[in-house]
């Protein structure tokens, strides 16, 4: 996987356009942060998929350290 070359896919597309909470965040957060982690490891070849699935973990996670969740949204 290539980071500049990945476009989400029309299901992608949808649950971003239906308001997706960080809990299932959409592909185009993924790896727009994959990206940025990638860049600040110093674009090491070969690790896309071990920054997409740290992005992926990151995202998920900060959801659920939010200090604005409430009964409502857990």
């Amino acid at each position: 996987m290539r980071f500049c070359a990945v476009r989400p896919d029309s299901h992608a597309e949808r649950r971003l356009s239906q308001g997706v909470t960080m809990e299932n965040p959409t592909e185009k957060q993924v790896v727009r942060r994959a990206y940025e982690l990638w860049e600040q490891a110093g674009k090491p070849e070969g690790k896309d998929q071990e920054f997409y699935h740290q992005a992926e973990q990151e995202l998920r996670n900060e959801d659920k350290s939010s200090t604005l969740r409430t009964p409502d949204n857990l």
